[in-house]
């Protein structure tokens, strides 16, 4: 339950330490808080968080982090694809953007 609370904290570090703790422990609660956070995150933090929610291996956050495929920060982008790549069990961007096309709405 603190760890729910930490995704609250002013602290990057902290809340992304709580983001990890949550994938880890796969408890999917997180999930909503992270999706509303994400898009409001400098190019640095935003990474970090994409690379966290695809820790989750929920298939449902696919396309949200494929939204972030075509973002204009390479560091983005690349953390974007990773966790693609960690979800999807994918090696290649175009394996990531096939099953994409096949199981994202």
């Amino acid at each position: 339950r603190t760890l729910l609370l930490d995704l609250d904290a002013r602290d990057t570090l902290t809340r992304w330490k709580a983001a990890r703790a949550l994938a880890d422990q796969g408890n999917k609660e997180a999930i909503p808080k992270l999706l509303e956070m994400i898009p409001g995150m400098d190019p640095t933090s935003r990474a970090m968080f994409l690379e966290v929610l695809g820790r989750f291996m929920d298939p449902d956050v696919a396309g949200f982090i494929a939204g972030y495929l075509e973002d204009p920060n390479d560091r983005v982008r690349e953390a974007a694809l990773k966790s693609l790549q960690k979800l999807t069990g994918s090696s290649s961007e175009k394996q990531v953007r096939d099953w994409l096309a096949t199981h994202v709405k």
